[in-house]
Order: C-alpha cells, then sequence, then structure tokens
C-alpha cells in the first residue's frame, strides 16, 4: 500500500512538474481545419466577391441601403447589378436576387 501510494506522488508529482513545460506557443490552435485537410483560398475569395446586404434606411420617401459598406439608392449598380427595389426587409437586384436582412433585425419586440 505503502508503494501504491508512492507511485501516486511521484506520478501527480511528475504531471505537474511537465504540465510546467509546455509552452503555449508550441500547441495547436483548435480552430484551424484538421490536419490534411486542403484549405482553399478561392473559397474565401468567393465569398468576399458576394453581394451583402448590411441594412436597410428608411427616412420619408427614401429608401436606402447598405451593401458591401456602400450605400445605394434605388438604380444604383453594384458589381454589374443594379438595385430594383428595397423594401423594409429586402432589397431585390436587377437578376432577380433578393437579398433579406436577419429576420432578428427586422422583427419588432413586444412591450
Amino acid at each position: 500500500m505503502l508503494q501504491n501510494s508512492s507511485t501516486l506522488r511521484f506520478i501527480a508529482l511528475a504531471s505537474v512538474l511537465l504540465c510546467n513545460l509546455v509552452d503555449a506557443a508550441s500547441l495547436r490552435d483548435p480552430t484551424l481545419p484538421g490536419i490534411g485537410t486542403n484549405v482553399s483560398r478561392q473559397s474565401v475569395e468567393d465569398i468576399d466577391a458576394g453581394i451583402v446586404l448590411s441594412s436597410i434606411i428608411h427616412s420619408g420617401k427614401k429608401a436606402s441601403a447598405v451593401i458591401n459598406n456602400r450605400i445605394l439608392f434605388q438604380g444604383d449598380s453594384i458589381q454589374g447589378v443594379t438595385v430594383s427595389t428595397i423594401s423594409a426587409d429586402r432589397v431585390v437586384l436587377s437578376d432577380g436576387r433578393e437579398l433579406t436582412l436577419f429576420k432578428a433585425v427586422t422583427e419588432e419586440v413586444e412591450k
């Protein structure tokens, strides 16, 4: 019994000392893709090349939309596509695409 207790103490002490030797810089980032995964830069560029609706602003009779960090009005163009319609929760483009805001952003909270 005494030998098992001594062994357990030695293992505990050794593990504490070894833990201190591990440098954080040597650890692998857990957010990186798994080892052996091919990451294509093209997929990130495709996302960046898309058209992203950030917000819609209504002031009186005029409506504008923030798309790709630019303020656009009906009739303005972005990436070769014209803004056809701006409504309260969506923007319709001339090529038929509809850009919508997240529902949580457009919902009114009941009091």
